[in-house]
């Protein structure tokens, strides 16, 4: 919702608290359901943060606001917008989310980001930084090309990170968007995720 109105920024602010508030009510509903694992998806306030328009202490205090009170694990998805295929940021980085996650340290136990664009891959040193009881699920395939990425290209991209973050820190994930295309891609699609696979358990 947030998202689409990325334009209007100014009008929104306003309505973050009842917006928070509503966030927050659907996640403990899904977690006092019984649902193990809960996920927010906060990809305009990764943008923000990218862009210099949000500092990172208050993306994350917004975030923590969403799940306050939620006992399930929780899971926080960061990206760069998506816009039929095309980024709907202007700076494709994923560094400064890092500081982000020092901010939910304790709050947050997955942090599913996408990290497919080659300038986000330059920036995995960043990661080091990473709190150590958060896990990182990287989106490491990019579902917006219609090459299929051969495994050893995955599987070295897979080692840089996981010697980065620690294998034991690591999982392995399509970026998001996956599946957005028309039916007649799928086999391409699927090959994807075959590789991805294949390169991870080879590890």
């Amino acid at each position: 919702m947030i998202t689409t109105g990325q334009d209007q920024l100014d009008k929104i602010e306003p309505q973050m608290p009842a917006i928070i508030a509503m966030v927050n009510r659907e996640l403990r509903g899904l977690a006092d359901a019984g649902c193990p694992h809960v996920q927010l998806d906060a990809p305009l306030l990764g943008m923000q943060v990218n862009m210099g328009a949000m500092p990172a202490r208050q993306a994350a205090g917004l975030i923590a606001a969403c799940f306050d009170g939620v006992k399930s694990k929780k899971s926080l998805h960061m990206c760069n917008g998506n816009l039929r295929g095309r980024p709907a940021s202007g700076a494709l980085r994923c560094a400064p989310w890092v500081e982000i996650l020092q901010h939910l340290d304790g709050v947050i136990d997955v942090a599913l980001l996408e990290v497919k664009y080659f300038h986000q891959y330059l920036e995995r040193e960043a990661f080091k930084n990473l709190p150590k009881g958060m896990t990182l699920a990287a989106g490491i395939v990019d579902e917006a090309t219609y090459a299929i990425e051969p495994v050893k290209k995955i599987r070295d991209r897979i080692a840089d990170w996981a010697r980065v973050v620690g294998e034991d820190r690591l999982w392995v994930a399509p970026s998001c968007g996956f599946g957005r295309h028309p039916a007649r891609n799928a086999p391409v699609l699927r090959a994807k995720i075959e590789h991805m696979v294949e390169a991870a358990r080879t590890l």
